[in-house]
């Protein structure tokens, strides 16, 4: 068996943009997003029940944000390949160096 630290560092490495933990007195594990200014905290008893739990939680940052402004409705393309709340879209974004034209 697999000890629940290490399921939680396993977790944390396939959810980018949360923290996750794992409570030996409460025994559940427990996420952070660190993608948004609200406080969006998700708990569960094992990996399996939290990995759907901050897919269901990063649906609902991502409906209630809406569309970025002037980029149409919910759900179009939002020009970086990618909706993830947390801008991992599989590509890295890169910020524009001072100076440079775009």
């Amino acid at each position: 068996m697999v000890p629940p630290a290490e399921q939680a560092r396993w977790a944390e490495g396939n959810a980018p943009g949360w923290v996750v933990v794992w409570g030996c007195y409460r025994r559940t594990f427990t996420a952070w997003a660190l993608f948004t200014r609200e406080t969006v905290v998700v708990e569960a008893a094992t990996v399996e029940e939290l990995t759907i739990a901050i897919s269901r939680a990063e649906r609902r940052v991502e409906e209630s944000a809406g569309p970025p402004p002037g980029r149409g409705t919910p759900g179009a393309s939002r020009g970086g390949g990618g909706a993830h709340p947390a801008g991992t879209s599989g590509r890295e974004r890169r910020v524009p160096e001072e100076g440079s034209a775009g």
